[in-house]
């Protein structure tokens, strides 16, 4: 359940409403909470899904306050009145802003002179800007960061240090969207951490170690012990596994004292936890899991039933129908029912598409004047369900390209090919000639060329 509190978000400025935009599909519906959008841009206030404040009508005209950020100080004292009577018997107010612009940097802080004059708890998250965007916003922004703290708690968030936690590149949209995302999973937060301290009448603060949004539930983390709630905070699963991990909006992965099991969304129990790994797709295949137990691996139901033994070093599979596994230091392919589809007989294995990736290594017997020697060598080919080679044991190399689904195959004696797999159809590429060949590898025989 939400606080008992009434509590106003409102999101100052066009990077305030678009954290609120983010907000409001998942907290709209909650009765005691107010969400807000502040703007002096009367043409993007249109875009807010929430409420809508314009301040500023007669200064600013409905366009804005050009990035200046006494302007829009100068709108928000113009709009006191309405500002007042939009946050009076609010018990809480988080402000949001992003801040070194205009509207966000300028108006906060008398938003937040008046939540103070009104007697109303408030908390400010804001941003810092990129170091891109300029020294001029980021001067703006200290100032407005210096402003808000004589009036509310300011917590501030640097663009830079969130984005070196993402790995890969991104546009420039992605990164502001990776911001709105923290700042909307803060403000979450602080609304679990509200309910606690309401229901529970406690004094000290609720302290998240992570918190992880989804559409349909929340994980948190309490003193290392992860948890899931629900959109209206209810608790579904308590705060006792050392990981959670979704599978779909109805299953979970969980972890206790490094054993893996499944639970659901009610916090009922679907595999134990008596596994000390555990692979599981259920969008793909909701019925077979990849579990290891007592060093072994194999293959059980969503009942907890085995279907593949406890016999093998290691068993993955990308389509849950073939599974590659190793044994003896073999690697082979079997089914659900633990039939060999494959022998095992090569040295790595890897699926690609329908088609198997496969190597073994070879001893080749060299003579020179110094005598006969022996070389190890590693040789590549691809073969199909069957165990029947489409491309024979005499490659060096097969990666698959970084730009497709193409495979790039590769002799020492620099006999280069592709291979690609589209509709039902093979084809390969070798010296700018292609040959097509059909799904199972077998010759095409063309009519009518």
């Amino acid at each position: 359940k939400m606080p008992d509190k009434r509590i106003t978000v409102m999101g100052v400025g066009g990077g305030g409403q678009n954290i609120i935009n983010r907000l409001y599909e998942k907290l709209a519906d909650k009765t005691n909470l107010n969400l807000v959008c502040v703007n002096t841009d009367k043409q993007l206030l249109e875009c807010a899904k929430a409420k809508k404040l314009l301040i500023g009508e007669k200064i600013c005209n409905g366009i804005g306050c050009g990035g200046n950020p006494e302007k829009a100080k100068n709108a928000a004292e113009e709009s006191r009145t309405q500002i007042i009577k939009e946050i009076s018997g609010s018990d809480m107010l988080f402000i949001i802003a992003c801040l070194g612009g205009g509207t966000g940097t300028g108006a906060s802080s008398v938003i937040a002179q008046i939540a103070q004059e009104l007697g109303i708890e408030t908390k400010v998250l804001a941003t810092h800007p990129f170091s891109f965007e300029g020294k001029k916003r980021s001067l703006q922004a200290m100032e407005g960061i210096e402003k808000l703290k004589e009036y509310a708690q300011v917590k501030t968030y640097n663009n830079d240090d969130i984005l070196e936690q993402v790995e890969g590149k991104m546009s420039l949209t992605e990164a502001f969207k990776v911001i709105d995302e923290v700042i909307g999973e803060n403000i979450i937060n602080n609304l679990i951490k509200e309910h606690k301290h309401t229901n529970e009448n406690q004094n000290n603060e609720f302290i998240f170690d992570y918190v992880g949004i989804y559409d349909d539930y929340t994980v948190i983390s309490i003193n290392n012990k992860k948890a899931v709630i629900d959109n209206e905070f209810n608790c579904k699963i308590k705060s006792e596994y050392d990981d959670i991990i979704p599978l779909n909006i109805r299953l979970f992965k969980i972890q206790k004292n490094n054993k893996w099991g499944v639970i659901d969304k009610n916090g009922t129990i679907i595999i134990p936890l008596d596994y000390d790994y555990m692979l599981y797709n259920p969008d793909i295949n909701d019925k077979l899991l990849v579990v290891k137990q007592a060093e072994k691996f194999g293959i059980i139901d969503n009942k907890n039933n085995t279907v593949v033994k406890f016999e093998y070093d290691f068993i993955w599979s990308d389509d849950f129908i073939s599974f590659m596994a190793l044994k003896n230091n073999k690697f082979g392919v079997i089914d659900q029912n633990n039939e060999i589809i494959i022998p095992f007989i090569y040295d790595s294995i890897e699926q690609y598409d329908e088609f198997f990736v496969v190597s073994q290594l070879t001893h080749e017997i060299k003579c020179d004047r110094l005598g006969i020697k022996t070389e190890d060598k590693t040789l590549y080919g691809i073969i199909n369900s069957k165990n029947e080679f489409i491309l024979p044991l005499i490659y060096d190399s097969v990666e698959q390209s970084t730009k497709n689904k193409k495979l790039l195959v590769t002799r020492k004696d620099n006999e280069k090919m592709t291979f690609g797999v589209f509709k039902n159809i093979i084809v390969k590429q070798k010296s700018g000639k292609y040959s097509i060949l059909q799904k199972d590898g077998s010759p095409v025989h063309f009519k009518g060329l």
